[in-house]
């Protein structure tokens, strides 16, 4: 990194040091801000191919389960038109914060995956342990009591999807996704404010 020659003076040992301090901190903080989202301080959606490739070979390596959820928060659009986008941002950090706190496990990752969109990552989770955390989501969600003027219950509700591992070695990241997010129209398409969970497909 750098070079300092002899005889080596204190003063000028400690500025050399200290400025390679500071362009390391820097370069932390750049990658950090690159791999975070700025509204809700979850990872965002760039470091999600990363992450969800290296759960899935330590999952087929160990042959472990893995699982992923694809979050939505129901009726998102009206919230927004009838309470405007302030509101909405507001709502979008008490649903992610809450998202955060209930998947806490030191290995699981809760990402923003675009709008009012959530993927959490789940190593070492069958399906029956992603049905556990879909109803402590759906739960945890509803004791917010987040007032949403358009739905019946009159306040803001999730949708889960969740698809976990098969044995099929041919699994890539993008099969996991596009199963949970399967598992999440189907939750959808029964009502909202429940959760599908399904064995992921490679097709």
């Amino acid at each position: 990194m750098d070079f300092v020659t002899k005889p080596v003076y204190g003063v000028t040992l400690l500025n050399r040091v200290t400025a390679h301090l500071t362009l390391k901190k820097q370069a932390d903080l750049l990658k950090q801000q690159t791999q975070q989202d700025s509204l809700t301080g979850l990872k965002n959606r760039r470091s999600l191919n990363t992450t969800l490739t290296q759960n899935l070979l330590l999952a087929k390596r160990h042959s472990q389960a893995l699982s992923v959820l694809m979050i939505d928060i129901d009726w998102f659009k009206q919230y927004n038109d009838q309470l405007g986008h302030q509101q909405g941002d507001n709502c979008l950090i008490k649903v992610a914060t809450e998202i955060k706190n209930s998947i806490n496990r030191p290995t699981d990752t809760t990402i923003r995956y675009g709008g009012e969109e959530f993927l959490c990552i789940l190593p070492d989770t069958d399906i029956q342990g992603a049905q556990f955390i879909a109803h402590k989501l759906l739960a945890n969600i509803k004791n917010l009591a987040i007032k949403h003027p358009t739905t019946e219950s009159g306040i803001v509700s999730i949708s889960v999807g969740s698809a976990t591992l098969s044995d099929d070695k041919n699994f890539t990241p993008e099969n996991l996704i596009n199963s949970a997010d399967t598992a999440l129209y189907q939750a959808k398409q029964q009502g909202r404010n429940r959760c599908v969970c399904i064995i992921a497909t490679s097709e």
